[in-house]
């Protein structure tokens, strides 16, 4: 019972978090969860699984297209689960508008989520009721206060809120200001590093998103200004599930490889890096690939571990540039060149 609006070569209301990541963690507390889709919840649960929906009717006209659709199975307790969309058009046969009705009965809460392409930074929310207030939620995520971002499932990743409770009207506007591709995305340490000997564990997912499987390590890199980088293309050709042991020696911007022992990869370097700087992952080609038991040292100090099994958001790994952590799917410790701005309407009975 979710939408997609789909307009100029884009898809504007794909599923936030979307396409699958190689942190599996996320897929499974996140992507699959139905607080990341265009859609109504109720009583604050998840939808049921597996359960079929019925098409109700579909009709259209010169001017309009219209269709509605139900599936009470997907919350039992619903007397009414009910969603009629419908696409109005202009004499050219241009798509003016769309309007989507969502009806439910039957909870004691129901919550509408949507979401748009663009940053939240980019988004503005508007009340028809000047005088209702914001209030702001700087501590906890939508699941609570006292549940930390990213700690769970569905609503525990969207956090940085704010609030206002009104009976009038709502508009919120999405400007998304990418272009046409998708950014790449990078997570990258808070500390900077010069020389050292980095080492972890790298296997292949099988769970590649496209034909394409790149593994990216990035060095010497500024969050500020990520087109200044070290970057070494790892290699790809690794049996699935079987985990390799990575390991780089990093000296005066140049770095030598291993792969369980055996010299591989090189580097190649992008805009105009410094000798140190973050190190990390670029994401965005990671799809296929699950990194563990990041440890770095640095020359004449100690070794400094980084936990990829718990949330991000730690001490370790540095804030997204530029921010995108309001209403983001993405932990706070991925730099994210793009992000996507959500909004939810709540009512009671």
């Amino acid at each position: 019972m979710a939408i997609n609006v789909f307009r100029y070569g884009f898809d504007w209301t794909a599923d936030l978090g979307y396409p699958t990541t190689w942190t599996d963690r996320k897929y499974g507390n996140w992507e699959t969860d139905t607080a990341s889709h265009c859609t109504v919840i109720l009583n604050g649960e998840e939808q049921r699984g597996n359960v079929a929906g019925r098409l109700e009717w579909y009709h259209t006209t010169p001017l309009v297209d219209a269709v509605e659709a139900t599936c009470l199975a997907a919350y039992p307790t619903a007397t009414d689960y009910r969603r009629t969309v419908a696409v109005v058009r202009d004499e050219a046969g241009e798509p003016l508008y769309a309007v989507d009705l969502f009806r439910a009965a039957g909870a004691a809460l129901r919550d509408y989520r949507f979401h748009s392409l663009g940053r939240p930074d980019d988004m503005t929310v508007e009340l028809d009721d000047p005088a209702a207030p914001w209030t702001a939620q700087p501590n906890g995520s939508l699941a609570g206060e006292g549940v930390a971002p990213t700690s769970g499932r569905g609503d525990s990743w969207l956090f940085d809120l704010h609030r206002a409770a009104t009976p009038a009207g709502v508009t919120a506007t999405w400007r998304p200001t990418g272009g046409t591709s998708q950014p790449d995305r990078y997570l990258l340490t808070r500390r900077s590093y010069g020389n050292c000997t980095v080492s972890f564990t790298m296997t292949r997912t099988g769970k590649a998103s496209g034909p394409q499987e790149r593994a990216v390590f990035v060095f010497a890199t500024d969050p500020a200004s990520v087109g200044d980088r070290h970057v070494i293309m790892m290699p790809v050709e690794l049996p699935v599930g079987k985990p390799a042991r990575v390991k780089f020696e990093i000296r005066g911007g140049a770095a030598q490889m291993t792969l369980d022992g055996q010299a591989v990869g090189h580097v190649d370097v992008s805009g105009k890096p410094a000798e140190s700087g973050s190190l990390g992952f670029l994401h965005y080609y990671n799809y296929a690939w699950e990194y563990r038991d990041l440890v770095v040292t640095p020359e004449g100090g100690e070794p400094v571990r980084y936990d990829r099994s718990a949330p991000t958001t730690g001490p370790g790994w540095s804030p997204p540039t530029p921010p995108t952590a309001a209403c983001s799917p993405w932990p706070t410790g991925w730099m994210s060149a793009s992000g996507c701005g959500c909004w939810a309407g709540r009512a009671g009975r």
